[in-house]
């Protein structure tokens, strides 16, 4: 924390405490030795530590990534779409098409992603979708783990699943 405050240009993220960052006088700032809220971690964010997960991710991504809420709702199409200004179906499609033409049949996904993406891939590699030919595997890390089950259920299939999904910090 101390180098990201060191090089930092806002007085506000240099602050050691939230009386420095909201410029309270000196005079009226809490005596040294009471307890002091620090910028940083907030009580909140704490729960969404666990042991493994990078900082920046539990710091500035929890709501998105690790919070349910978030989860579910990012997880919607029409959500996706609107991030992504209207082009979800266009860039999901285009990735596709690329990756399973020179991946030789044998894919990584180094992150979990919201939407059908995963989904396509895994169908693609197993020779589910029109015009594809069963692929030799198809590999999903990423270091949170409920996101792998996520991704996992989507890709499910009762006649055998050839994904693999591991949780890891890649």
């Amino acid at each position: 924390m101390e180098a990201y405050r060191s090089h930092s240009k806002s007085p506000h993220l240099a602050a050691e405490t939230l009386e420095e960052a909201v410029g309270l006088p000196e005079e009226r700032r809490s005596p040294a030795g009471t307890a002091r809220r620090r910028l940083g971690w907030m009580p909140f964010w704490q729960r969404y530590r666990r042991a493994g997960l990078p900082d920046y991710l539990v710091r500035h991504y929890w709501w998105a990534y690790q919070w349910g809420v978030g989860m579910w709702f990012f997880d919607h199409r029409p959500i996706i779409n609107a991030i992504l200004f209207g082009h979800y179906r266009v860039l999901r499609d285009a990735a596709v098409e690329r990756v399973t033409k020179t991946a030789g049949g044998r894919i990584l996904q180094l992150a979990c992603v919201y939407g059908d993406l995963t989904p396509m891939l895994a169908r693609q590699l197993r020779g589910d979708a029109p015009g594809s030919t069963p692929g030799e595997g198809f590999v999903v890390v990423d270091v949170y783990l409920p996101q792998l089950r996520l991704a996992e259920r989507k890709c499910s299939d009762p006649r055998g699943n050839r994904s693999a999904f591991a949780c890891m910090n890649a």
